[in-house]
């Protein structure tokens, strides 16, 4: 159905759930309801989704490059994720997503 689950430890909100919690069993990202996603890459501390009408989602430390236009020198210190999938606005339909990291 396009709908994306999460589970797992995770920090910086890196599970677009809206908080840090551990989760034992996958739930349905709420934030992405009614969105048919097509495609996901994950990374330790984000996330990136792309919905089949092209629209891209991205969460997590806002510190990772989101794309959502916020730098974590704009935000306060009790905001530094973004911590429910965002909506980036990029001006044309995006094909696929990945995700990397680089120490």
């Amino acid at each position: 159905d396009g709908g994306v689950h999460a589970c797992g430890a995770h920090a910086c909100a890196s599970l677009g759930l809206g908080d840090n919690d551990i989760l034992l069993v996958p739930i349905r990202v709420p934030a992405l309801s009614g969105e048919r996603v097509v495609c996901a890459a994950l990374g330790a501390f984000h996330g990136l989704t792309v919905t089949a009408d092209g629209h891209a989602y991205s969460w997590g430390e806002v510190s990772a490059a989101l794309g959502c236009g916020r730098s974590y020198l704009d935000l306060e210190d009790d905001e530094s994720d973004a911590q429910l999938p965002q909506r980036v606005q990029i001006g044309t339909k995006v094909p696929g997503c990945a995700v990397s990291s680089i120490p």
